[in-house]
């Protein structure tokens, strides 16, 4: 299966136009929306008529790991094993080239996007083009 993972997008600062691959559901069976979507409670809505695949959003949700089961998440203390094959994470506004270096190291060819790549910013339409640009290509 095959997720997008979209976190903290704060759609009050502005809209974010996805590519039409990524909104009709040809690269992911499932979106999830974790953290801070928008403040005025609109993200059912607005996911709704975004996305034609399935939805999930969560809140409470932390990332713990990945490996050969999965992805593996934390919802409200709970940790769940999400059966992935591919992931493109565009999460976070820090730099942190950790998992990257992991994977590198475990002889992996990691991609790096949005502020793993260049922190210049807060700049999420940039780092979603990017992680979609990057799942058409897997």
């Amino acid at each position: 299966m095959r997720i997008h993972v979209f976190s903290d997008l704060h759609l009050e600062f502005g809209a974010i136009d996805f590519a039409p691959q990524v909104r009709a559901g040809e690269l992911a069976e499932l979106v999830l929306l974790a953290g801070d979507i928008d403040v005025k409670r609109r993200a059912p809505d607005w996911a709704a008529a975004t996305f034609t695949q399935r939805v999930a959003m969560i809140g409470g949700v932390e990332y713990e790991r990945i490996d050969d089961d999965g992805f593996h998440v934390r919802i409200d203390g709970k940790t769940e094993v999400l059966p992935v094959d591919t992931i493109v994470i565009c999460a976070g506004q820090e730099p942190n080239r950790a998992l990257h270096d992991e994977l590198v190291a475990a002889g992996l060819a990691p991609k790096l996007i949005g502020g793993a790549d260049v922190a210049a910013e807060l700049d999420a339409k940039r780092a979603i083009d990017q992680g979609t640009r990057l799942a058409a290509t897997l």
